[in-house]
């Protein structure tokens, strides 16, 4: 890969990574005054510890991953094996902050609909495969995935798509039975205090966001992976 190439194909990724980092570690600092007073005064419960790994373990390992990316710049090239190692860090960091939301999400559903035993039972299934499924495509895929010397990947098998469509599906349901809910309560004249609004806005947003991002990610990063397999090959001849 030319020296050109391989600046562009770490300056952007380590740019958005900073970006990131600070983002998160500014929202968190701005709110830490409310997370003291409506979180870690109240009573102990399974629901604030996950809250804690949702909210402080995304910038810890954001930083960690901003460290590291920048040693990357060093003139050391990373093997094969490394990179693979980086890539499961990354994995494993991203499913367990998926599991964790995804669990106080089902948590609020269920409280929704008065935790109806038959669909908090199905909603719990479905979760479970969720999960399996979702380790079961990383551990297919990691192996045979391909990097580059600065560990970015540049070839993924196709099995590796089902990763986003199995969390996208299920989020969907998920984000279906609080519209059920919701218009099946319009009658109530709900306000805009009212939790069930709060669930609906929120869920809304947090749902488009994730679903646009999946969209626009999937037709971006084959883009980028072919200009870095396109070097690759200009390279070799």
């Amino acid at each position: 890969m030319s020296e050109q190439a391989a600046r562009f194909s770490f300056i952007i990724p380590f740019k958005s990574l900073c970006a990131a980092f600070t983002f998160i570690l500014y929202d968190t600092v701005l709110n830490i005054a409310d997370e003291v007073e409506y979180i870690w005064k109240g009573p102990r419960s399974w629901t604030k510890w996950a809250y804690a790994f949702i909210r402080h373990m995304p910038y810890l390992a954001q930083g960690g991953m901003t460290v590291l990316f920048a040693h990357m710049y060093s003139t050391h090239l990373w093997t094969q094996k490394q990179c693979v190692a980086w890539w499961v860090y990354q994995a494993s960091v991203f499913e367990g902050l998926l599991i964790a939301v995804e669990g106080v999400f089902i948590l609020r559903i269920c409280a929704l609909y008065s935790y109806h035993r038959v669909l908090t039972s199905g909603i719990l299934v479905l979760y479970f495969v969720e999960i399996a499924a979702m380790i079961t495509v990383l551990a297919v895929a990691t192996p045979v995935m391909q990097f580059n010397p600065e560990c970015l990947i540049v070839k993924t098998p196709p099995i590796f798509a089902t990763y986003w469509i199995i969390s996208l599906a299920f989020e969907t349901f998920l984000f279906g039975l609080i519209i059920v809910k919701f218009f099946t309560s319009v009658s109530r004249q709900l306000g805009r205090r009212s939790i069930l609004f709060v669930l609906v806005r929120d869920g809304m947003w947090a749902y488009a966001i994730i679903f646009g991002l999946t969209c626009f990610a999937q037709p971006t990063a084959g883009i980028f992976r072919t200009g870095l397999e396109h070097d690759l090959n200009m390279d070799s001849v």
